[in-house]
């Protein structure tokens, strides 16, 4: 059970999860990968410092991918919720009743790859910013439709 499931209230349900965009897992994928490369280099070269190096980025790249399958991200009838951290917990939410606005941003090499974030302001001047949303128009048309029908 995830941590979103653990925190609904009574009556609420989630109606879309928000997934990272699969180019997120490129650089953990690399920092493994070359360092497992310098590891396996530094053994056979009997080098110290080769071996700390490559070691150093295996763990990092395995960090680096555990940090982001634990992020969660989610629309639900009543509020749109984000959950982040590995081994401390941050969970940042903006409830529908409250929401002012709702944008999408994305840079050119973003719309190629149709990847972009989406920034909710509530009043109060909290906002909530999801990066690396992957097809973005989809989840901003869900979260609108959400909100309308919720007010």
């Amino acid at each position: 059970m995830s941590v979103i499931e653990q925190i609904l209230i009574e009556n609420e349900t989630i109606q879309e999860e928000i997934p990272l965009d699969k180019y997120q897992y490129v650089i953990p994928g690399i920092n493994f990968i070359v360092g497992l490369i310098f590891f396996i280099y530094a053994f056979a070269k009997d080098s110290d410092f080769g071996l700390i190096a490559g070691f150093g980025l295996i763990i990092y790249g395995v960090y680096q991918y555990l940090v982001l399958k634990s992020t969660e991200r989610a629309v639900t009838n009543f509020r749109v919720i984000e959950k982040k951290g590995l081994f401390t917990t941050e969970i940042n939410e903006i409830q529908f009743k409250s929401l002012e606005t709702c944008e999408m941003k994305q840079n050119f090499i973003e719309k190629i790859f149709k990847i972009g974030v989406i920034e909710l302001t509530a009043r109060g001047h909290s906002k909530l910013k999801l990066s690396n949303v992957e097809d973005p128009i989809k989840y901003i048309t869900t979260i609108n439709n959400i909100a309308l029908n919720s007010k």
